[in-house]
Parts: structure tokens; C-alpha cells; sequence
């Protein structure tokens, strides 16, 4: 009987794609496709490597993610991201700013925030995607201020100050429209009543929806160096694990350039703040996404029709 449901289950999903103009794909020896899957694939998603040996369990929407995703110029977030059909404006409920993510970033947040509010816990996004133009001016602050504070015996150790908590422009996981910051930048509020029963409802739910905090303690692995600890910035991992291999990938140090002191960056090792993340949103390549363990309902294999991106004139 059981077998019989999921083969009508099957049936409609895949009926339901083809109604929608999403072709079915048989993969071969030279497709991306693992061989003997017949997988839904829309015209402009690409499956990613490493399925072959997944178990039939795994979530279809799983298998591919939009194309246009996985370009330069959209992972230095140099799209316009307020004209871009890929992001959302986050609503008011959810935030008190006017702040956008990626529609599948925005879906999962959601479901996370209506089981932490059943649980009396609030969550409100304070901070989320952001165009390379708009770290660039958020670093020029940190600088200007930076330089009437205290006396620095170089550009470089000015920056690395900057650093601890602030990311240089290009190498922000905040371009990618995967994260979001969590209720308070200030790391004395998670010490509060209120913050640390916030921070333990995400250390114990927020992987079910698909989120991880990527700047753990220094004492956790892979955190001896980078950023320092975050609790408020959270990951969404289906996305953001795959667009850090794309990102390493497609981006180097001549990408990032162009604000205050960017003199700095080829003195910079700058893996030492990519890398250093939760090894959790860290996937080897050839890779795969990584599981949600509550999987996406049938609707939401349907994503919306995207438009091109529209990039940034330089």
C-alpha cells in the first residue's frame, strides 16, 4: 500500500512539472544527471555533482539550483538585488527594515519562524542580503570611524581590526542572499535572558529548516581564525554550502577591490576568513546539497521563473 502511494505521489509531482513547462531529463554517461534517474529539470537550473551514490530518499529539490546562482558576478553580489525577481522584500512582520533574500532562503525562514513563535520564541531578521556597493559603504563607515578612534601603524593592521566582526566587500556570505542576522549585532544581548533562550532554540532547531551558524566559538572546529563568533548570523545551508565551492571556484583577490583600503587586500590571506566556517556549510568538490531534514512540500519544487540579473554598472 505504502508503495503504491508514493509511485501516485511520484506521478503527480512529475505530471504537475511537465504541466508547467519543466521537461523530464534521462541522464547518460555524459549528462549531469546521475545514470537510471528520470529527474525533473527545469530549463534553467543545473544538477550538481556528487549524486550518483545518494540514497533514493534524497529531496529533489535537492538535485539543482538556478544557474544564474552560480556566476561571478552574482556571488560578489554585483546584481541588483532590489530589481533582481530572485530576491524577495522580507515583510514587515519578519523585520523592521526594509531588507530582501532569495525566495528559498525567505521560504525556509519562514517555517522556522512560525516553530520558534509556537515555542514563544521571537525572531526578527535584522540584517540580510546586500549588494557589494552597499558592504563597500558599511566598511568606508567602520574605516572613517576606525580612524578617529584609534592610531593604527598601518592600513593593514587597520583592517584586520575591521575584520573581527565587519567582512571585507566581496567576501561577504551576506552577497549571496542565504543569510541572515538574527534580533541583535550585539554579542552581550545573547547573554541576556531573553538572548540565550533565543540562541538555544536556534542551536537546537534551526538545522531542521536548513540553517547553521557559520561563525561558531574559537573553540569549536575550523574557528581559529576568521570572524569572530556571531550568534545573530545564521546560514542557509541547501545554498549557500554549494555557492561557497562556486565562490572559491570563480572569485580571487583581483575581484575585490574597489573602497577603503583595498590597498590591503593581497596582503591579506583571505581563505583565513572564507574558510573559517562552520564545517557544517563546508562541502568538498565534487558536491551535492546537503539534506534538510523537514523536506520541501510538492508546491515548492515549483520555484518562480527568474529574470537575468541585472549587474551593477562598475
Amino acid at each position: 500500500m505504502r508503495n503504491r502511494v508514493w509511485m501516485i505521489a511520484v506521478w503527480v509531482v512529475v505530471t504537475t512539472l511537465d504541466a508547467a513547462g519543466i521537461g523530464s531529463y534521462r541522464g547518460d554517461a555524459k549528462s549531469e544527471t546521475p545514470p537510471g534517474r528520470n529527474v525533473p529539470l527545469p530549463a534553467d537550473r543545473v544538477v550538481v555533482d556528487g549524486h550518483a551514490n545518494l540514497p533514493d530518499s534524497v529531496q529533489p529539490y535537492e538535485m539543482f539550483i538556478p544557474r544564474r546562482y552560480l556566476t561571478k558576478e552574482f556571488l560578489l553580489g554585483k546584481v541588483e538585488q532590489a530589481e533582481d525577481t530572485a530576491f524577495v522584500e522580507i515583510s514587515r512582520r519578519y523585520t523592521p527594515y526594509k531588507l530582501r533574500l532569495l525566495k528559498e532562503t525567505y521560504r525556509a525562514f519562514i517555517r522556522m519562524y512560525e516553530a520558534a513563535r509556537q515555542d514563544g520564541i521571537e525572531l526578527k531578521i535584522i540584517s540580510a542580503a546586500r549588494t557589494y556597493q552597499a558592504q563597500s559603504l558599511h566598511w568606508n563607515a567602520k574605516w572613517k570611524r576606525l580612524e578617529k578612534q584609534e592610531a593604527f601603524t598601518s592600513d593593514l593592521e587597520k583592517t584586520r581590526q575591521i575584520l573581527l566582526y565587519c567582512s571585507l566587500p566581496g567576501i561577504s556570505r551576506h552577497h549571496w542572499g542565504t543569510e541572515i542576522d538574527l534580533n541583535s549585532l550585539e554579542p552581550s544581548y545573547f547573554d541576556t535572558p531573553t538572548g540565550e533562550k533565543v540562541y538555544a532554540w536556534l542551536q537546537q532547531n534551526a538545522a531542521q529548516y536548513g540553517f547553521y551558524q557559520p561563525y561558531t566559538s574559537r573553540t569549536s572546529p575550523n574557528r581559529a581564525t576568521g570572524f569572530c563568533e556571531e550568534k545573530w548570523h545564521w546560514s542557509y545551508r541547501p545554498l549557500s554550502a554549494p555557492f561557497l565551492v562556486k565562490y572559491k571556484e570563480l572569485v580571487t583577490s583581483d575581484d575585490i577591490i574597489g573602497f577603503t583600503g583595498d590597498n590591503t587586500v593581497k596582503a591579506l590571506d583571505l581563505d583565513e576568513w572564507i574558510d573559517a566556517v562552520n564545517p557544517r556549510l563546508i562541502l568538498p568538490f565534487p558536491y551535492g546539497i546537503p539534506r534538510v531534514e523537514r523536506p520541501f512540500s510538492a508546491g515548492e519544487l515549483l520555484l518562480p521563473a527568474v529574470s537575468p540579473p541585472k549587474r551593477i554598472a562598475p
